[in-house]
């Protein structure tokens, strides 16, 4: 996958990237109280990603649920931040990481990868408004843009949601090719998103393939990528995005299951050859 066309993040074809979904953070409504079990639940699931031969991984506050719309709390920063931290550490050299503040808090998700040398943040709404579960959320591109340049981080690339799911566009435009130009030229775009409408769920093909047809920059899945539907990679998008199959009975915030991430894997390849 080629990066502003002059920087290649990943070294093969179709990349895939794992997700870390991690348990309710301090600060969210589901905090439990253990850090030790956030902790280990998220190096286990790196762990399981990693020998599962994944190709890079993105971690995100997924247990956060209800998110706030662009700023999470304080504490609940700090500890993605000491986990991100210990996850690069036993990351293999250049190896891609991802960061993801939910639900669409651009500036904290580009100090928090800035601070542990990530390489990308997933921006939900990069442009526009949408109506969310949290309410009207508008984009941040510019703030996030303004952070990225003061502190000299500009190989933090962006990947920018399509009309995420979860979110609907308060506006009459439904045009996918629309959203697409405003996405690469006013919201900075490097990579594009396209996933299903809720988390986990298959991509609808069709959408994708406008998306495909029509950009300039590298498309990626965003989710419902499984072993049975891999195959639409080729000709379709240029990578994906893989959490909810990885995970236990394929529910989101499970336990990642190697074999899984293997026998995925394993089919990749054969789409590389």
């Amino acid at each position: 996958m080629m990066i502003r066309e002059s920087h290649r993040l990943f070294k093969t074809n179709f990349p895939i990237i794992g997700v870390v979904h991690l348990l309710p953070l301090p600060g969210s409504p589901g905090f439990k109280g253990s850090i030790k079990e956030i902790m280990g639940r998220a190096l286990s699931d790196v762990e399981a990603l990693l020998e599962g031969g994944v190709d890079g991984i993105i971690v995100e506050n997924f247990g956060d649920a209800p998110f706030p719309k662009n700023h999470i709390p304080d504490e609940s920063l700090s500890l993605f931040s000491i986990i991100a931290h210990e996850i690069r550490k036993i990351l293999p050299e250049d190896f891609p990481l991802g960061i993801n503040v939910l639900r669409n808090c651009t500036t904290q998700a580009v100090i928090l990868a800035y601070n542990v040398n990530a390489n990308f943040i997933r921006i939900n709404i990069p442009v526009g408004a949408f109506l969310t579960p949290s309410g009207i959320i508008e984009s941040q591109i510019r703030e996030a843009a303004l952070k990225r340049k003061e502190l000299g981080a500009e190989k933090i690339y962006f990947f920018e949601d399509v009309m995420v799911k979860h979110a609907w566009p308060i506006t009459d435009e439904k045009e996918i090719e629309g959203w697409v130009k405003e996405t690469e030229e006013r919201g900075l775009a490097d990579v594009l998103i396209v996933s299903g409408r809720h988390t986990g769920e298959e991509v609808d093909v069709e959408h994708l393939k406008r998306v495909k047809t029509f950009s300039r920059k590298p498309v990626i899945i965003g989710s419902g990528l499984n072993e049975k539907n891999v195959e639409i990679l080729i000709g379709y998008a240029d990578g994906a995005i893989v959490g909810t199959f990885f995970e236990k009975d394929m529910i989101p915030g499970n336990p990642v299951e190697q074999w899984k991430v293997a026998r995925l894997m394993e089919k990749v390849k054969t789409l590389r050859r």
